[in-house]
């Protein structure tokens, strides 16, 4: 007995060597994930530099921008005419005293939904009675503004309670624009917003004259406004609609829209710079705490290999792992190996350890008497659980020795 338990010892010993060296590669893995994880963070710096200059590039651009837009803005004002002056004085003037609350409605049919229009405000159509007067005032008033100091662009605002059967909010919006003829026929430079309360459903519709103002990007981007969409979903339509009015606005009604488009550019790239700094920087924290935790563990691992016991080098050599990446793993396999030592003829099933037919797990408690027909798959774990815990306490009542009890081992 003495010389087979030496012999196991030098062979498990033996093993246990060869076992090591094969480890010592993981160490030196261990090494390289670190040294390409520093290496991928110095790319990754650069790439931060890169973005920085980026974003720095970006402000001065959006600064000198605004400054010539300023300029630009201050020369068209001191360009102006006594007279022009004068007109727009007058034109303001008017765009408040002709403003009228009464409303004076024809009818329009569009896919069989009548559509009413005001003779004293052509511009809003408010058949869902959602908006107030002072947003139908200010579409007014902006439309009059358009008329005196713009190319005569028109802009509507069209609401109704739901769409007409089987009609998109595209096809509606397309067929109320042709009908109504917004904007000046021979420069096609109208806008129209249509609402469908029922349907949830927006469209901003733009002329061939003004899309070079407003792109469909533009629009989408417009509709897709964070505010406005939560305005829409508290049901504030009102509110949403006039935060419509003021993008549009913004778009149609500068004096200076090639400068507000490269400012509008210059701030999305900026914007842009700033998401690549965040992200870069947390994948520089990534890889480098990524790697120091792998090179930690690795150490750690190698130094618990160093202190095994001769009895835990012969349970690691009887279970036989093909690699191990944890301390929690070599103690598992460990104790597999323990579960194996008591039963001749074990052969080791993952963390498990098979016994004729009977499985066990690491700790010696069976997991199923029958391992043929036995199934790990998830419709029956639940099952499998109930039997573990009956197997063991059978077991245990079944191997008390002397008023001990063992483990069934």
């Amino acid at each position: 007995m003495k010389k087979m338990k030496k012999e196991q010892h030098s062979v498990s010993l033996n093993w246990y060597k060869r076992y090591k060296k094969r480890f010592s590669i993981r160490y030196v893995i261990a090494w390289i994930s670190l040294v390409i994880g520093i290496l991928f963070s110095i790319l990754l710096f650069l790439l931060v530099l890169l973005a920085i200059s980026d974003y720095n590039d970006s402000k001065k651009q959006i600064n000198e921008l605004t400054k010539e837009r300023s300029a630009l803005r201050e020369k068209i004002q001191h360009s102006a005419t006594d007279e022009q002056l004068k007109n727009f004085e007058q034109t303001q003037a008017s765009l408040i005293s002709g403003w009228s609350n009464n409303e004076d409605n024809y009818i329009v049919d569009v896919y069989g939904q009548e559509i009413a229009i005001d003779r004293n405000n052509i511009f809003v159509s408010d058949n869902a009675k959602v908006l107030k007067n002072d947003t139908k005032k200010k579409i007014y008033q902006i439309n009059k503004e358009f008329s005196q100091f713009n190319d005569g662009q028109q802009f509507m605002i069209v609401t109704i309670q739901s769409l007409p059967e089987y009609t998109t909010i595209e096809t509606f919006a397309s067929e109320v624009f042709n009908q109504l003829g917004i904007g000046q026929a021979d420069k096609n430079n109208g806008i129209l917003y249509v609402m469908s309360i029922d349907d949830r459903k927006t469209r901003i519709e733009v002329g061939y004259g003004l899309e070079a103002t407003v792109s469909d990007a533009q629009a989408g981007s417009i509709l897709d406004d964070e505010d406005t969409v939560s305005d829409f979903k508290d049901k504030a339509y009102d509110q949403g609609v006039s935060r419509i009015i003021d993008q549009l606005y913004a778009q149609i009604g500068s004096i200076t829209p090639e400068y507000d488009l490269k400012i509008k550019d210059a701030k999305e790239l900026l914007s842009n710079a700033k998401a690549a700094i965040i992200v870069f920087v947390i994948c520089i924290f990534i890889c480098l705490l990524t790697g120091v935790l792998f090179m930690i563990q690795a150490k750690k691992l190698k130094q618990r290999m160093n202190q095994l016991s001769d009895k835990e080098i012969y349970y690691l050599y009887l279970s036989a792992p093909i690699f191990i990446f944890t301390i929690r793993g070599l103690k598992k396999m460990i104790s597999t190996g323990q579960v194996m030592s008591k039963h001749a003829g074990a052969k080791r099933k993952g963390t498990n350890v098979l016994v004729g037919n009977r499985l066990y797990d690491s700790s010696g408690y069976i997991i199923t008497r029958d391992y043929t027909s036995y199934s790990s798959s998830s419709s029956i774990v639940v099952v499998h659980q109930v039997i573990h815990l009956v197997a063991v306490h059978q077991e245990v009542e079944e191997l008390q020795v002397d008023g001990k009890c063992y483990s069934g081992l």
